[in-house]
């Protein structure tokens, strides 16, 4: 997190707890609308292990909940039941921040979520670019690599914002498959055309082209 966002902010008034019926509600609507509850990955909400495996594991499940219909439902039944760690409605928990502060935070306007979000975005920017590149991503130019980085972490934000659209299809799939005319045929006919819509990828410009060397040139006569 920056040094200038909610952590240099100070704790707002604790949120009044739910009401019994209240956490009913909510353990409905996460359970039933949730985008974790359809994935098969429930280690990124709860990781363990290696500090840089949990680290990975938490950024993913923080661009997920970034897309989820039900985050603040979720960050508000995590503080009614007292929780203080793994990811809640996009916010990785803590001892240093529990569930009720972080909703307490949310609720008062402070950034808790956006900067969880952007420095999920970065890192996992960082982890795709030294996948693609290897050994020679260390030794680019420290402008062309802050250039492709900031290429790449648009190029996820994007996703994470088309997750919203993929979020509401998945649902209706799932309402049409339950419906005694259901017919996947049908199902994918219907939803061809809004997905082929929303898939279109701008051009991005190859910045690297002015860096890397020019394999025609490189032959001695």
């Amino acid at each position: 997190m920056s040094k200038t966002g909610w952590r240099q902010m100070p704790a707002p008034a604790s949120v009044r707890a739910p009401s019994q019926g209240r956490l009913i509600k909510l353990v409905e609507e996460v359970g039933k609308d949730a985008l974790c509850q359809n994935l098969g990955e429930p280690d990124w909400w709860t990781p363990h292990g290696s500090s840089a495996g949990v680290a990975q594991a938490t950024g993913r499940a923080v661009m997920v909940c970034a897309a989820c219909p039900v985050a603040d439902q979720c960050l508000e039944l995590a503080a009614g039941t007292g929780e203080f760690e793994h990811v809640w409605g996009q916010v990785p928990l803590s001892h240093r921040l529990d569930a009720a502060e972080a909703w307490a935070r949310v609720k008062a306007g402070q950034p808790v979520r956006s900067e969880a979000l952007a420095e999920a975005l970065s890192a996992a920017a960082t982890r795709n670019l030294e996948d693609d590149y290897g050994a020679q991503w260390l030794s680019m130019p420290r402008k062309l690599r802050a250039q492709l980085h900031a290429q790449e972490r648009g190029r996820l934000g994007e996703l994470v914002s088309l997750g919203r659209i993929a979020g509401q299809v998945e649902r209706d799939v799932a309402t049409w498959q339950a419906s005694p005319w259901s017919d996947m045929d049908l199902v994918e006919d219907r939803f061809a055309d809004e997905w082929a819509d929303e898939q279109v990828e701008e051009p991005v410009q190859d910045v690297s082209a002015s860096w890397m060397p020019d394999p025609s040139k490189s032959s001695a006569a």
